[in-house]
């Protein structure tokens, strides 16, 4: 019996993790409690909307290409039929700039990014990019073997059909963005805000109350507060006075400590938003160097650049293709164009002592190999060696010495 259970294929259950019939159940249970802060009103804020913005802009911009690599030698892959799904047309109403913009959008804000994949069995007929809130995700019970389910308008699919871009995620699934993690910076940036937009839309009237030295009757109460409701609408632009007769007397309240650090709150709110996305002010305002601009760029950018290589490797590829080391990689050369002498002098020094050859020179830069440039510098005005045939040759004589025998200080030995 124990056997037979053995090989019986292994039922799976899963548990729901993030689904949005949470939402509805609060509701039939009467509760209320909605977020804190939503999406939307997060994108409101000024700092968060120009940095999400400027990653999301940079990282879809970058061409995706294909590569083989085979002995440590990499291959361009130009014609396989993906590259046109990832870099121009994706089948969808979204172009690959568009969905790609949205997903890391998606994967700052809200932890998740995702893309259906359209296959007619091996074949991906088109790619099509999916809102987070409309995913509901079911996680199997197994801490372990990982599995779930993704269910879309109520339709299930399997993890396997998606391109899943997920940030501090425990399971592969979903993760947990800046309105998980960070609700509570955010929610004070946009009070800030609020507040003061509300100041100005005052007009910058001055706040305070007013004392009656008699009592007062509904109609001359009720006339006192439409008129001053008047006083403070910023759509009325006439009838800014009040005339108080010797009964009334206004007595303006003082300003709160809030009110008096407003510019220097959103100050500092401004810059605690941009280092929770790691986007450097000077990067925003062009006053960054070329030294603080590489390192955003491998600080911020090339960890997106990573794990949406790994996401996509891990759902378009075949098996066999990984198998042969296939991969999908963004060019990025351009992208540090200020350090692309300091890295070339680094292969130079590196060819030159005979470290590596110009073939692994390219192979780090992705380029493809050029046959006759796998030899290794030597000493002698650098005579090269093969290490295939295992043989030296001395380009100032044309002499090739064959295996075994070693060349020192211009003599030959054995």
């Amino acid at each position: 019996m124990g056997l037979f259970n053995f090989l019986t294929k292994e039922k799976r259950e899963f548990s729901a993790i993030n689904s949005n019939q949470d939402d509805l159940t609060k509701i039939l249970e009467g509760s209320t409690e909605t977020p804190t802060i939503t999406r939307e009103m997060a994108m409101q804020i000024p700092s968060l909307k120009a940095g999400v913005g400027f990653i999301a802009d940079l990282v879809s911009s970058l061409e995706i290409k294909l590569y083989k690599e085979t002995d440590g030698k990499v291959e361009t892959i130009s014609d396989d039929y993906r590259l046109k799904l990832l870099n121009d047309e994706t089948g969808d109403m979204l172009n690959s700039y568009q969905m790609k913009q949205s997903l890391v959008r998606d994967f700052i804000i809200a932890g998740n990014g995702y893309v259906y994949i359209n296959k007619d069995r091996n074949k991906i007929i088109s790619i099509h990019y999916v809102e987070p809130s409309r995913v509901s995700v079911t996680s199997g019970i197994d801490p372990i073997f990982k599995d779930g389910k993704l269910l879309v308008n109520g339709v299930l699919y399997n993890n396997y059909d998606f391109i899943i871009f997920a940030k501090n995620t425990v399971h592969g699934l979903n993760g947990k963005g800046l309105l998980d993690e960070n609700s509570d910076i955010l929610e004070l940036a946009y009070n800030t805000l609020a507040f003061a937009n509300s100041n100005i839309k005052a007009g910058g009237i001055k706040r305070g109350v007013v004392k009656s030295s008699k009592k007062l009757d509904q109609d001359s109460m009720d006339y006192l507060k439409s008129s001053w409701a008047e006083l403070y609408d910023t759509n009325n632009i006439k009838n800014k006075v009040i005339i108080l007769n010797d009964s009334l007397d206004f007595k303006e309240l003082s300003q709160t400590s809030i009110e008096l650090q407003i510019l220097e709150n959103r100050k500092i709110n401004d810059a605690d938003i941009l280092n929770l996305i790691k986007m450097p002010i000077n990067i925003l305002n062009g006053t960054a160097t070329e030294q603080q601009y590489n390192n955003f760029i491998k600080s911020t950018i090339i960890p997106i650049l990573s794990q949406l290589e790994s996401a996509f490797n891990s759902a378009l590829l075949l098996e066999t293709e990984k198998e042969s080391k296939y991969y999908f990689a963004f060019e990025t050369k351009d992208l540090l164009k200020g350090s692309a002498k300091e890295r070339f002098e680094t292969y130079k020094t590196a060819v030159e002592a005979g470290i590596i050859t110009q073939n692994e020179a390219r192979f780090m830069e992705n380029y493809d190999s050029i046959e006759g440039l796998d030899n290794i510098k030597m000493s002698l005005g650098h005579v090269l060696y093969d290490p295939a045939k295992r043989s030296y040759y001395v380009p100032n004589t044309g002499e090739v010495v064959g295996e075994g025998v070693k060349i020192q200080d211009g003599s030959q030995t054995t």
